[in-house]
């Protein structure tokens, strides 16, 4: 990448903030589809820049002038990839970085930085498998439980997913929801156990903070999966550094 070339001569604490401001940047050209050509000619402007800077507060001022402001003008495309998001969307392996980015970036919040939660490899390779939240071939207990269904993509979309361990999912097998909720409860992974109930830690812990936002489902049906995905979204734009709101494309 010819960003982190150009910022090797950078201290090793800042070349890791650029690495990880141009992953986030990247990935949002990706899920935003993007052009190529575009981007990568951005990219060549902004190494030139960004080999002149010598220290931290050069380096914030460049990354607020250029990938904050680019994330900016992506926002709102961004929010309605990720609320279309499914699993046949993406390659397999950057849908697996995008629930293990969700999910990582929820137990950060909740326990800080641990050798479990610091590192994405845990999350990707830790042991963890995507789970189908109402299955792709259900039973007819958990068809009927599901309810009707308007969305012929439903089963495949992101609101629909979550990560668990191998050993849970294969337990889950094609169980209706009633069923699985208490499952659930068995992972490790804060953002999978409060899917169907808000884990309860006294009040106003970091555990309770970084679940406030995220609603636990008593039933789960088309309805309960679209909340989901919209809650998903706004996790996405923390997780990736997206304002709420688009700016207007700036000429550079």
């Amino acid at each position: 990448m010819i960003l982190l070339l150009a910022g090797r001569h950078l201290d090793p604490k800042l070349f890791d903030r650029l690495a990880a401001e141009v992953e986030n940047l990247f990935f949002c050209y990706v899920i935003t589809r993007e052009p190529t050509r575009d981007f990568e000619r951005n990219f060549a402007k902004w190494a030139t820049e960004l080999r002149s800077i010598k220290n931290e507060t050069e380096l914030e001022t460049f990354i607020l002038a250029r990938f904050d402001r680019a994330k900016a003008e992506l926002s709102n495309r961004f929010a309605d990839a990720m609320g279309r998001l499914t699993l046949g969307s993406l390659q397999l392996y950057r849908f697996q970085y995008v629930l293990a980015k969700l999910t990582q970036q929820v137990d950060l919040l909740a326990y800080g930085e641990t050798e479990g939660t610091r590192w994405l490899g845990n999350y990707v390779s830790g042991g963890f498998e995507i789970e189908h939240i109402f299955p792709q071939t259900p039973t007819a207990e958990a068809a009927a439980e599901f309810g009707p269904i308007s969305d012929p993509e439903i089963v495949q979309r992101l609101g629909n997913l979550v990560l668990v361990e191998k050993s849970i999912n294969t337990s889950l097998g094609n169980r209706p929801y009633s069923e699985k909720g208490p499952v659930y409860q068995q992972s490790k992974l804060l953002l999978t156990r409060a899917l169907s109930e808000r884990p309860k830690v006294g009040a106003n812990t970091r555990i309770d903070r970084a679940v406030a936002s995220i609603e636990p489902f008593a039933e789960w049906n088309e309805s309960s999966l679209n909340l989901r995905q919209h809650s998903l979204v706004t996790l996405a734009r923390a997780v990736w550094g997206l304002p709420e709101r688009a700016v207007r494309p700036l000429v550079t």
